[in-house]
């Protein structure tokens, strides 16, 4: 089948920088190695002083004229709900027979309410890797009834019907490698805009992400996992082998690791530091504090890391067990303190609205962080993502 994949957008600039679709790009190394045709409109390179629903119609339209595509597959986040929508309203307008499909956490977080108010065909829920091509195999074959996809959820008449859950991929490393060529990964790269000297010291940089792992093992009240609640990790000749690949065919020299938790395991970690730093590469990754000591730190910094994301969420003791956070205000102070010391940026935050928060807790938290000011802990409210408790 010919599959148009939508990206929605997520810079308010043609400019700004902005992350790569890894999830899609996945998607769509999984279409075409199963035989399926597929092209791709990135909204992100398409400049707008307003970027409405108009402009996405116009694109849209565009691109469907061009390609002629059977199905068109978009998703993301509940916070890009209206994309989402403008998206699969603009392609049932333009081409009423197109199927249309939409997978991500906004999906998979509340499948009925947002297929009640999305007028899509089929919804993935979780993971899409597999579920998209079983999808698509049903229907070429002119399927009449999806009962039998695991993972999906679709119009029978006016009914919605859920499916069986699908169970997550075990093992990573039989996933194709993300479709950097489908959507223009040299394209991407060119306008990095990426120019704080803290972080990145070079003129020209060349900032890609990947994906070493899915989902998470910790169980935090405000934290939805699109991809489920298995925590799997991907081997280090497969992330090592993206590594260098990037490397030497986009002259990539800085690589954020974007999971949600990069590492819990410190063998694993002390090989994968050993074998990046042989790249003379600068990256960044996320960490929890309970697994920080100054041996891991100087590791980290020797092997090129230089940014290190936490999850701190709050200073307050009673909030960070009402989270399910599972550490302490000392094993926070612990880490902060250790990475600046060793001279590693910090990226973290205290968000505030927890079921537990108190104008005591609030102003324990804001105490600590008045006091701590060195660390530049950003200061934000937590959102009731639907799917988290």
């Amino acid at each position: 089948m010919r599959v148009l994949l939508v990206v929605p957008r997520s810079v308010d600039s043609t400019y700004d920088f902005t992350n790569f679709n890894i999830g899609m790009a996945y998607i769509s190394s999984c279409l075409k190695k199963a035989g399926h045709q597929v092209d791709v409109l990135d909204l992100n390179y398409y400049y707008a002083p307003i970027f409405n629903i108009s402009i996405i119609q116009v694109l849209l339209k565009r691109k469907i004229m061009e390609f002629n595509p059977q199905a068109i597959a978009t998703g993301g986040l509940s916070a890009i709900y209206d994309q989402i929508s403008a998206i699969i309203e603009s392609a049932k307008s333009i081409k009423p027979d197109l199927i249309r499909i939409i997978g991500g956490g906004c999906i998979s977080s509340d499948p009925e309410l947002i297929m009640e108010n999305i007028p899509a065909d089929f919804g993935v829920i979780g993971e899409g890797d597999e579920t998209i091509i079983d999808l698509l195999n049903n229907i070429e074959k002119q399927a009449v009834d999806f009962q039998h996809v695991n993972g999906i959820i679709f119009r029978r008449g006016a009914e919605l019907v859920k499916t069986n859950h699908r169970k997550p991929v075990d093992n990573l490393d039989t996933i194709p490698a993300p479709d950097y060529e489908g959507f223009d990964i040299s394209k991407f790269l060119d306008r990095q805009t990426l120019t704080d000297q803290d972080i990145h010291p070079s003129n020209s940089p060349r900032v890609f992400e990947i994906s070493a792992s899915r989902s998470c093992p910790f169980k935090c009240t405000f934290c939805f996992h699109p991809m489920g609640d298995k925590y799997r990790k991907r081997s280090i000749d497969s992330v090592i082998s993206e590594i260098d690949y990037l490397v030497n065919h986009h002259q990539v020299n800085y690589i954020l690791l974007n999971d949600d938790l990069f590492a819990s395991d410190k063998k694993w970690l002390l090989e994968f530091c050993t074998r990046i730093k042989a790249y003379g590469l600068k990256w960044q990754c996320q960490l929890r504090v309970d697994i920080v000591d100054e041996e891991l730190i100087l590791l980290l910094k020797n092997s090129g890391c230089i940014y290190i994301g936490y999850g701190l969420e709050s200073a307050s003791p009673r909030v960070l067990k009402s989270m399910r956070k599972k550490i302490t205000v000392s094993q926070i102070e612990n880490a902060l303190e250790l990475t600046l010391k060793h001279g590693l940026l910090i990226q973290g935050n205290f968000i505030f609205g927890d079921k537990a928060e108190t104008i005591e807790t609030m102003v324990e938290t804001l105490d600590w962080w008045f006091k701590h000011r060195q660390y530049r802990i950003n200061l934000s409210h937590l959102i009731p993502y639907p799917g988290t408790a």
